[in-house]
């Protein structure tokens, strides 16, 4: 391994790459590699600190930190476990409680070169040392859009988030990329709530606005009852839009997305 040099040269931001949408506008050049995606928390580790997407320090996985501090590279992944929902990883971080059950699911390396030579410094730090707190998330080679497909589909099929679609040739930049795409079968998106309402069985509606201003109304997830949501943002997984309103079609609250 290349010891302080090139690798952290790179990029001194905790800006990370983000993914756009490939059934909304596929970019991707086949072969490519997919992955496996994880419904849980970004995390970006470097210089023996961890970053949110939102840029903020992660302190209480000091675990994970200390296994991975003795390495020179900036290391792209989510901190998740497989018994945890979304909203419970990011209550445990919050609250700085006990984090003994996350892993750091590494998928990528913050390096000015392309996927495919990032995969192989992954390779070399996978066979170099030896992790207890730490995973790397498998990649699969498909050579074809319906093999791709095919692969994402039985991720989702067996209880899984979806599936990230990767050119092998892109590199990673500090913005959204077309190089990198997430394939799911519902998607995610963040809305504000502007209030409440209940039903007549008593059940707590969330009134969320879309961009545009329309609003509409969400069951609050059990364990949020009793939080105060207003002005918050929360995560909204639905199926479509409506193309006028731009208001989700068979929405589901799953939790407040991660403020850090």
């Amino acid at each position: 391994m290349t010891r302080k040099s090139e690798f952290w040269s790179v990029h001194f931001t905790n800006k990370m790459m983000l993914l756009t949408n490939y059934r909304e506008r596929p970019q991707i050049k086949f072969p490519c590699i997919v992955q496996e995606k994880l419904d849980g928390v970004r995390c970006l580790v470097r210089n023996g600190k961890a970053y949110s997407r939102s840029g903020r320090e992660i302190k209480n996985i000091q675990s994970i930190l200390d296994e991975l501090g003795q390495l020179d590279v900036q290391l792209d992944g989510e901190l998740w476990a497989e018994n945890l929902t979304l909203a419970q990883i990011t209550g445990m971080l919050n609250r700085k409680g006990q984090t003994r059950d996350l892993k750091m699911y590494v998928f990528d390396i913050k390096a000015p070169l392309p996927f495919s030579e990032r995969i192989k410094i992954l390779e070399k730090v996978q066979n170099e040392y030896t992790f207890s707190n730490v995973r790397f998330v498998k990649n699969y080679c498909c050579e074809t859009e319906e093999e791709a497909l095919a692969l994402a589909d039985s991720f989702i099929a067996r209880g899984g988030e979806g599936a990230v679609f990767r050119n092998l040739n892109g590199l990673y930049i500090n913005a959204r990329s077309k190089c990198v795409q997430k394939y799911k079968s519902r998607f995610d998106e963040e809305f504000k709530v502007t209030g409440y309402s209940y039903t007549d069985t008593c059940l707590k509606l969330l009134k969320c606005v879309t961009a545009c201003g329309s609003t509409f109304y969400v069951r609050c997830p059990a364990d949020l009852t009793h939080t105060d949501l207003t002005n918050k943002m929360v995560t909204i997984r639905y199926l479509l839009k409506d193309p006028l309103t731009d208001i989700p079609r068979e929405a589901v609250c799953t939790g407040v997305r991660c403020t850090f």
